[in-house]
């Protein structure tokens, strides 16, 4: 890569900058990049295509730093792609120089439908087992906000994030649908990332959509019909979803989950459930199938769906009611109708938590609480009542 990646361009004009970049949209192709053209610098490719840089700002900068990144994750390393279902669009993980850990393919390994139209790509590496360094930045670290997000002002075509408790970092192109993935050492990440890999990319991917989006919450199917369970940590969602798996229900999640609000549509994207210690006791027939046991203490247990029941997992499911699980302390589990600004309540808060997202999230999810009925479920001791009551909720549709 040549020097004139150091070259800084300033904008007095956003409209300027969103022009250039998409003038520069020929360069940063990334069929182009990985093909065996020379690696050329974009600063100069642009100014052979006589294209006006004066007054720039350093959009050049971004378009240099992801060419080094493609290169020191790409070259000479042994890559192994897998394919996985993202709604109905496909997922491609390149995996470089790291083999497929189980750490970030576990969890997302039920989604083996990754044929849609639509493809994104994330390149996963790490320093210490993969060898790759990231390029030298092109920012200083004080422009990073509290959140590890680094303001660019055109946010519409990346964005890049160090998350400093994790020691990782990521790049998202928007418009190529690609992201770049790098840790210090991913075997030292939390335990608690093994559960959702890749979640905050994936909600990026798709954060300008007018209707996909994530949302915390749990899902169940049966019958075409597909129950969205949203709620805070300790709400009772994974207890409920976990008490249908001996029934004819089937399950699609009970974290974080995809919704498709055009195609009233509700999508898996991980298979793994996650219980305090002491919820675990109410189920002692999953004990045995705890990945993280050794660490309950300070950790939730983690149960592979996908390891144990594979016919149970659901896809995708038509989005047929809101439930908002509560536990009530009695034997048997009872049911009312409730109201669309619960289920904002329910879905809100913890989804903005997790994803650290925006307000045009909260439109979306507000738009979800008012798609379908909604019901407050009090679930009860008597945990093989629960997917009773949940049938008798989809007889009041």
């Amino acid at each position: 890569m040549e020097s004139a990646g150091c070259q800084r361009l300033e904008f007095k004009v956003l409209t300027h900058a969103k022009q250039t970049l998409q003038e520069s949209r020929e360069f940063c192709s990334f069929e182009r990049i990985h093909s065996d053209l020379v690696w050329e610098s974009p600063y100069k490719y642009l100014l052979q295509k006589e294209i006006d840089l004066e007054g720039k700002s350093n959009s050049i900068e971004i378009l240099e730093f992801i060419c080094e990144l493609k290169k020191a994750f790409t070259e000479k390393k042994e890559i192994f792609l897998r394919k996985y279902g993202f709604g109905d669009d496909t997922l491609t993980v390149h995996y470089c120089g790291i083999g497929v850990p189980e750490f970030f393919h576990k969890a997302i390994s039920h989604l083996n439908n990754g044929n849609g139209y639509v493809e994104y790509n994330i390149y996963v590496s790490d320093e210490e087992n993969g060898g790759v360094v990231l390029p030298e930045p092109f920012w200083s670290w004080d422009r990073l906000d509290s959140n590890g997000f680094l303001e660019l002002g055109i946010t519409e075509y990346y964005i890049i994030r160090f998350q400093q408790w994790t020691n990782s970092f990521c790049l998202v192109d928007l418009q190529e649908n690609t992201a770049f993935y790098w840790t210090k050492d991913y075997t030292k990440l939390p335990e608690w990332e093994r559960s959702f890999p890749f979640r905050d990319i994936l909600h990026y991917f798709i954060v300008n959509s007018e209707h996909k989006f994530i949302v915390h919450s749990g899902v169940l199917g049966i019958h075409n019909q597909g129950i969205l369970m949203p709620g805070r940590g300790g709400s009772g969602k994974s207890t409920a979803a976990l008490a249908c798996l001996d029934s004819d229900f089937k399950y699609c999640g009970d974290d974080l989950v995809l919704v498709d609000i055009s195609k009233m549509m509700l999508y898996s994207l991980y298979n793994t459930a996650k219980v305090t210690k002491e919820q675990l006791e109410l189920f002692p027939q999953f004990k045995e199938m705890v990945y993280n046991s050794e660490l309950l203490d300070t950790e939730k247990a983690q149960i592979f769906i996908n390891d144990f029941y594979p016919e149970k997992i659901l896809l995708k499911v038509p989005f047929s009611v809101i439930v908002l699980p509560k536990y009530s302390g009695m034997y048997n589990s009872e049911f009312n109708p409730s109201k669309s600004e619960e289920a904002l309540k329910a879905l809100a808060p913890s989804t903005i938590g997790l994803l650290k997202t925006k307000a045009n999230h909260l439109k979306k999810m507000n738009l979800v609480s008012r798609s379908a009925p909604v019901y407050k479920l009090h679930t009860g001791r008597n945990l093989s009542d629960i997917p009773l009551k949940i049938q008798d909720i989809l007889a009041q549709l």
